[in-house]
């Protein structure tokens, strides 16, 4: 590379640093990558979800019985994301969108935060899937690095 090459390369380098720098909390909120494998509907295979950025939610509630019961999906999070370094990010500064590829209209599993513990209403003998984005709020100045947390969805009926 002659040397009037490695300037231009340098100054696209800078600019895409200072690009970068710039956004560090600034309150523009950053979509978030998941390490999430399954894309496809557990009901039908259809691919309902685009890796990285989502994560596929379904499940079925089915008592036998009395049909009028329902369940509860409660979404806990722990309290933080942390860094292999120790730095953490509040859960409460995470929030996700719901979709799916062909859906059309209001999700089952709707969007929200991470604010505090999320429930949502399960009714008997239905099939519900969604896919969740992240992003993070970008409130704060943060290391860069591997944020790392497991959320519980968790499904209970009476």
């Amino acid at each position: 590379m002659s040397p009037v090459d490695q300037k231009g390369a340098d100054e696209k380098a800078a600019r895409k640093l200072l690009t970068a720098a710039a956004v560090l909390g600034n309150g523009v909120a950053q979509q978030m990558r998941s390490n999430a494998v399954d894309t496809n509907s557990e009901y039908d295979g259809f691919a309902r979800c685009n890796l990285p950025n989502e994560v596929y939610v379904g499940g079925y509630f089915r008592r036998p019985g009395n049909g009028n019961q329902s369940a509860t999906l409660t979404i806990a999070p722990p309290v933080a994301l942390t860094s292999v370094g120790g730095i953490t990010i509040p859960f409460s500064d995470i929030s996700w969108t719901s979709s799916g590829n062909g859906d059309s209209g209001a999700q089952p599993f709707p969007a929200g935060s991470f604010s505090s513990n999320t429930s949502v209403n399960f009714p008997s003998n239905t099939w519900r899937e969604s896919c969740h984005s992240f992003k993070y709020a970008n409130s704060a100045f943060v290391a860069a690095g591997t944020y790392s947390g497991r959320v519980l969805y968790t499904l209970s009926s009476p």
